[in-house]
């Protein structure tokens, strides 16, 4: 019977001149690569492969520090992958943030994504129950999340600031949400939630993927004029391992 050669090739391989055949592109578990008819993350959800964190208490949020410039040893939000190098991915599809507790002398606030090869958690912060999104799958998730007033190891030569980018240009408002989305461009806008001023915020950062070997992807965030208040968030994260 005749069968189909999967070969297993992650990264792009050469281009395939017009009218030559090559064996089918397969991912690490010898499935094949093939274009997408339309968009949405339930097969992954499906396969057992997505996976999500929140803050334990719904209605209370985890204070960051008060901070006021961009400072590399200073976080909000990490997650780790923890798998053995040559392992699965861990790939973002987003992060969302409900302002619980406001910064109340806060001019904007400010973000910067960045990635690095190493664990740069030092200290603080609360650990995130990561969970799986399928409920009749038992695998649990490799990752680690931390999030709150997060402190830092130095950055690794090999950083890789992704991003950067405003959630606020004004004071925060109290429950308003900011989502942070990864590669999905069509996501963006906003839409009030209540009154004049609290608002649903989007915005896009582009794909990241965290590769294994305890490589981490870190959210900076601070608030210029903050000298009073650290703000609070509850938070929720989204995120594929393949």
């Amino acid at each position: 019977m005749p069968q189909a050669a999967v070969k297993v090739n992650r990264l792009l391989p050469s281009a395939v001149t017009e009218g030559n055949q090559t064996p089918l592109r397969g991912g690490r578990y010898a499935e094949a690569f093939t274009i997408p008819m339309g968009f949405g993350a339930y097969p992954l959800v499906q396969e057992g492969t997505y996976f999500k964190a929140i803050n334990a208490t719904p209605g209370t949020g985890i204070a960051q520090t008060i901070q006021t410039t961009f400072l590399s040893t200073n976080g909000v939000f990490m997650i780790l992958n923890g798998d053995a190098a040559s392992g699965k991915h861990l790939v973002m599809d987003y992060i969302r943030l409900i302002n619980t507790v406001v910064g109340t002398t806060t001019t904007r606030s400010e973000a910067v994504l960045a990635v690095d090869n190493t664990n740069r958690f030092s200290a603080g912060g609360s650990t995130l129950t990561a969970v799986n999104a399928n409920m009749d799958v038992a695998t649990s998730s490799i990752a680690t999340v931390r999030f709150g007033a997060l402190t830092l190891t130095a950055e690794s030569g090999s950083v890789r600031r992704l991003s950067r980018f405003q959630l606020r240009t004004a004071i925060m408002v109290q429950f308003e949400e900011f989502i942070i989305s990864f590669g999905r461009p069509t996501l963006g806008g906003f839409n009030t939630l209540s009154g004049t001023n609290g608002q649903r915020m989007m915005v896009d950062a582009g794909p990241v993927v965290i590769g294994p070997g305890n490589h981490s992807l870190i959210v900076h965030l601070w608030n210029p004029g903050n000298a009073t208040t650290a703000p609070s968030w509850e938070v929720e994260a989204g995120w594929w391992e393949r």
